[in-house]
């Protein structure tokens, strides 16, 4: 394990043999879906929902910035356009099976890992807005209390 995972600094939610950030770098995400994954991730062992709250900022966010052609595509959409349609199917396994990898070792239940499957690969604005509606749904699921 490197020296950094081995160490968290206040709590130990992120204590699993695949790291949030980790499969945040492996995904290439950016800083607004990456913080979107950490949230929904570690909701249940952390800050409840708040930090369902914050995920859904942050996916608002996200929507608002592509919606003014400030921010790209996630980059499974950004390989598509460009033309790698021969690798393209591969590259698509792979990203799922890195996702698949992170929800299970990370024991993520089935609709935040919908979530985290969704931010991890969208590529339309609609797309966000159908992940900013997953989240309301935990959101009012578990009506958790605030942290």
């Amino acid at each position: 394990m490197d020296q950094a995972n081995s160490t968290q600094v206040a709590g130990t939610h992120y204590q699993t043999e695949y790291q949030t950030w980790d499969f945040i770098h492996d995904m290439k995400l950016g800083y607004f879906e990456g913080n979107v994954v950490k949230y929904v991730q570690r909701h249940p062992k952390k800050a409840g929902l708040t930090d369902l709250a914050k995920a859904l900022h942050y996916t608002q966010k996200t929507r608002e910035l592509y919606g003014h052609g400030r921010l790209p595509h996630h980059m499974v959409a950004e390989a598509s356009r460009k033309g790698a349609a021969k690798s393209m199917p591969a590259f698509i396994d792979a990203a799922y099976r890195t996702i698949e990898k992170f929800c299970s070792v990370n024991a993520v239940l089935r609709p935040e890992a919908s979530v985290i499957h969704a931010i991890s690969t969208w590529r339309t604005s609609r797309d966000l807005e159908r992940i900013e509606s997953d989240i309301q749904d935990l959101m009012n699921q578990y009506q958790l209390p605030l942290a």
